[in-house]
């Protein structure tokens, strides 16, 4: 009995050892929905993260983990004002630490941390010299020529990093050495170094590999398996033109969002920059209840695939920029020439046309790339201002208004081979959608790189002057008012017929031989949009009605 109880008593002590806690106290601001955090191991890993917060609440988390592991806590907050509160409102607090012992955090006085907040070197596992190559800064592309190779080195080690050699070689190629003093980086600091010596890139497809070695001249690294990384590179034949493609995420419930537009994603900046960009907006289902009204889950899509946790976040050529960053028109500028600048890797031109009575839309896009890779081909009809989403926020009109990915927010994976022309041609049903308008519609087509998130390319389509002939009819025929009441004015100067469906596509009422100024009383019919098909024998046309 007494070598039964000495064992218990030793696996006791064993599971004690190997499992401490890590605790979370956070007090959250009025903004809980823009804040995340979570806690990641030595390999990157995520093994614990927030559930959903609570507006001014406090919440208690404890995580169990293990003695031989070193950890991190983060703490982002998307609207990059830390959890400071605002227009008044209380600022939260956060206070991180292991097995009782308080290990990182602020106070209400110092919650406005900006976008990230690092708590380092949690747990008993964590090395006192350790050195990491966090990073190789090269998008996977590039023009032939001199390319200046870019890494960064990251201190995970208890003691200060004071020097380190930073390699690379492309592919099996010579190593290239260079030798970083002077610093003194304490543990999660990181020091971006730029090789002198650049590679010679020619036309192909290439492996970088970068490590860094000889941590404080010792050799004593305790953590070889994050010394290095890898960067697949495609090297183009040659570039062209680029036309940089603006995302925003946005919501007529949102406040800041009225602002943003407003004072400096503005009417006045996006005509200055005519032909300089392409832009689509995706309308948020938050932060007001319900969000806009024109939500669709295309754009919720679109939103996970950035990670976009609060509006207006505004991305450029698939870059996420806090808008914090932009705060009036004279930083919107240098940054998109900046960008514009950047040459591209695909030539591409679009045409799409607008069926109104089979409520399709066709988008045929002819591209000719400089490199080969994997890609995907998005599109989005976008409508040029609506106003039937008006709600809370002061905004009358929005404009570049997303209606529709197609085929869908997935888009188009495309394989491309340098050199060789692709035509692809993109169909989607308009059935269901937000069009208020068919006479202000347009495409927006882009080549991006899923893992990257680099938008490469982007156009404009151009409508196919064949499928014109669908808005003629609206220079004889008039519906008003719109919305409407159930009341519908009706002024012809020719015989038409008209046949209103719903948003699912079902015929609801028809009317025929209509040959002067009518009235119809649509009253019988429920509330919601509805889509207005006119046909005079030669010409057809859609309008979207709203009756309220």
């Amino acid at each position: 009995m007494k070598k039964i109880t000495t064992t218990v008593i030793l696996l006791f002590t064993v599971a004690v050892a190997l499992s401490q806690t890590i605790t979370v106290e956070l007090l959250t601001d009025a903004y809980a929905s823009e804040t995340r955090w979570g806690i990641l191991d030595s390999n990157d890993n995520l093994i614990a993260q927030n559930a959903t917060l609570a507006n001014e609440t406090s919440v208690t988390t404890n995580v169990n983990v293990t003695t031989t592991e070193c950890y991190r806590f983060v703490i982002l907050d998307s609207y990059g004002d830390g959890i400071a509160g605002y227009n008044g409102s209380a600022p939260g607090s956060l206070s991180v630490s292991y097995n009782g012992v308080y290990v990182g955090g602020f106070t209400t006085a110092n919650s406005g941390f900006g976008s990230r907040f690092v708590v380092y070197g949690i747990g008993e596992g964590c090395h006192n010299v350790d050195a990491k190559m966090s990073a190789i800064n090269q998008v996977p592309f590039a023009a032939a020529g001199d390319i200046s190779i870019t890494c960064t080195v990251e201190n995970t080690g208890l003691n200060n990093l004071t020097s380190f050699d930073v390699n690379y070689r492309v592919d099996n190629g010579a190593v290239v050495t260079q030798n970083v003093t002077g610093v003194n980086l304490s543990i999660g600091d990181r020091n971006e170094v730029t090789f002198t010596t650049p590679w010679a890139a020619t036309t192909g497809d290439y492996t970088i590999t970068a490590w860094v070695s000889n941590a404080n001249a010792s050799g004593n690294d305790e953590d070889l398996n994050n010394d290095s990384k890898e960067l697949g590179i495609s090297i183009a034949s040659q570039a062209t033109q680029r036309l940089p493609l603006y995302e925003e995420f946005t919501s007529s419930t949102c406040g800041p969002c009225a602002g943003f537009n407003t004072n400096n994603f503005n009417d006045a900046f996006l005509a200055a920059n005519t032909g300089n960009y392409s832009l689509i907006k995706y309308q948020m289902n938050w932060p007001g209840v319900g969000g806009d009204p024109y939500y669709t889950a295309e754009g919720g899509v679109r939103r996970d695939y950035y990670s976009v946790t609060g509006v207006p976040t505004l991305a450029l050529d698939g870059v996420d920029d806090n808008p914090n960053f932009f705060q009036n028109t004279a930083q919107l500028q240098p940054v998109l020439n900046q960008v514009n600048a950047k040459p591209a890797f695909f030539t591409m031109a679009a045409i799409h046309s607008v069926h109104a009575l089979a409520n399709e839309v066709v988008v045929e896009v002819d591209i000719d790339p400089y490199l080969s890779g994997d890609y995907v081909l998005h599109a989005a009809l976008i409508e040029g201002r609506t106003t039937a989403n008006v709600a809370t926020n002061g905004e009358t009109y929005f404009t570049d208004v997303m209606m529709k990915m197609i085929p869908d927010a997935n888009g188009t994976a495309v394989t491309f081979t340098e050199g060789a022309h692709l035509k692809q041609v993109l169909t989607a049903s308009l059935v269901g959608t937000h069009i208020e308008e068919m006479s202000d519609l347009k495409v927006v087509v882009f080549i991006q790189h899923n893992a990257s998130k680099s938008v490469m390319q982007s156009v404009t389509s151009t409508e196919n002057a064949t499928a014109a002939v669908d808005n003629y009819i609206f220079e004889a025929v008039s519906i008003y008012p719109n919305p409407t009441k159930g009341k519908l004015n009706i002024k012809t100067d020719r015989e038409i017929n008209l046949s209103f469906s719903d948003m699912l596509g079902r015929v609801v009422f028809v009317k025929d031989s209509i040959r002067e100024e009518t009235t119809l009383d649509l009253s019988n019919l429920e509330k919601g949009i509805y889509i207005v098909s006119i046909f005079d024998g030669a010409h057809k046309g859609t309008q979207k009605i709203i009756i309220e």
